[in-house]
């Protein structure tokens, strides 16, 4: 077994001191599937998280916003062909130009994707994103 001890590291099994010692996450605030990946000779190998339902995610349409037009008209995201979860576009710069963006959802720009205020995970869709 796998299991936390109360300091939080990550002690490795078989061990009578497992017995107890279990991860405990917070319910979701919506319907999600929880993410975990183990992957043992990482800095950090144990990573878990909520993400939304696939069925969710692929009932919207995405679009990208962005400084390369003052923040003005959305370009879509166009989904691959067949089962794909990929969406994509492309966008022409200028050379030398720095680029920020968000990713609006359903065409809402009040539901928007951000990242968070250390850039490690991505938020949204809200309208929290704003300046961000």
């Amino acid at each position: 077994r796998i299991f936390p001890t109360p300091q939080g590291e990550i002690l490795l099994g078989p061990s009578s001191v497992a017995h107890g010692n279990n991860w405990n996450v917070p319910p979701p605030l919506h319907p999600s599937a929880m993410q975990v990946r183990w992957t043992p000779n990482a800095r950090q190998p144990l990573y878990f998280g909520f993400v939304e339902s696939t069925s969710v995610a692929l009932s919207r349409t995405y679009a990208l916003r962005g400084s390369w037009n003052g923040w003005g008209s959305t370009i879509e995201l166009k989904r691959g062909d067949g089962h794909s979860t990929v969406y994509s576009a492309t966008i022409h710069l200028s050379a030398g130009e720095d680029v920020e963006f968000q990713i609006a959802c359903n065409g809402d720009q009040e539901q928007c994707m951000f990242p968070s205020p250390k850039g490690d995970r991505i938020l949204g869709p809200s309208a929290d994103g704003h300046g961000k």
